[in-house]
């Protein structure tokens, strides 16, 4: 091979790296409408909510339809917990546990239809235990 071929070659395969390399990025997936309506941007107003023994403090939350709550959780037991939250869009879950002693911040938005939903701890068997709550939505 001649060093003229060589070259030609060499600055061939240059630019097809160049080209490859420069391919637009795409772009990440939308999230799904019921985690965009569920989970707003900013706070709303704030709740705090205290979980100890299998219990929350205060089992019933009182929310305006479609209000902005900025859920602050505090984990004052012995056990990991979390909330699970059954709204009409869908059910909605914190993205990780509060561990014991930590607290956790959390926005979510009650549902534009008035009525009564639940929330419950979905570690273990927490459920089965009645760690359940109540959001009344009016």
């Amino acid at each position: 091979m001649r060093i003229t071929d060589l070259s030609s070659l060499l600055l061939a395969l240059s630019l097809l790296l160049l080209i490859g390399c420069s391919a637009p990025v795409e772009e990440a997936p939308a999230a799904s409408a019921t985690k965009a309506q569920t989970m707003p941007a900013g706070p709303g107003r704030q709740v705090e909510v205290t979980v100890k023994d299998y219990h929350y403090f205060p089992e019933e939350i009182v929310a305006k339809p479609g209000e902005k709550l900025h859920l602050v959780i505090k984990n004052m037991g012995q056990n990991e917990h979390n909330l699970d939250f059954d709204f009409p869009a869908g059910a909605m879950q914190m993205p990780s546990n509060v561990d014991p002693g930590q607290t956790m911040q959390y926005d979510i938005q009650a549902p534009a239809q008035p009525g009564k939903y639940y929330f419950h701890c979905p570690v273990g068997n927490h459920y089965a235990r009645g760690m359940v709550g109540d959001i009344l939505v009016r």
